[in-house]
């Protein structure tokens, strides 16, 4: 039950990676550049989201079915809170 409950906050965790990844390389790498450290951060909380879920579908609960319905929806979740950072970073 808690690992269920724990899928669902698992495209926010990448957020929040997205962030830190996206805001220290740029403070670290001069050079890099804004967009290129967006790309950075939004890479590395994608590859965060899809580490768990490959570990969740080895505990024996669902069929296939079940672990690519959970992550199309955890990766366009993703997607969207990722494309809403963007834009708002960019605001300024």
């Amino acid at each position: 039950m808690a690992l269920r409950i724990l899928e669902i906050f698992i495209p926010f965790i990448g957020l929040g990676i997205n962030i830190i990844f996206q805001a220290a390389s740029f403070k670290a790498i001069k050079r890099l550049g804004l967009l290129k450290s967006v790309f950075l951060g939004f890479s590395a909380g994608l590859i965060f989201i899809t580490a768990p879920e490959f570990y969740f579908y080895n505990i024996p609960r669902g069929g296939i079915g079940d672990f690519i319905g959970l992550l199309c929806v955890n990766l366009l979740t993703y997607a969207a809170l990722g494309y809403t950072y963007f834009h708002y970073i960019n605001l300024g």
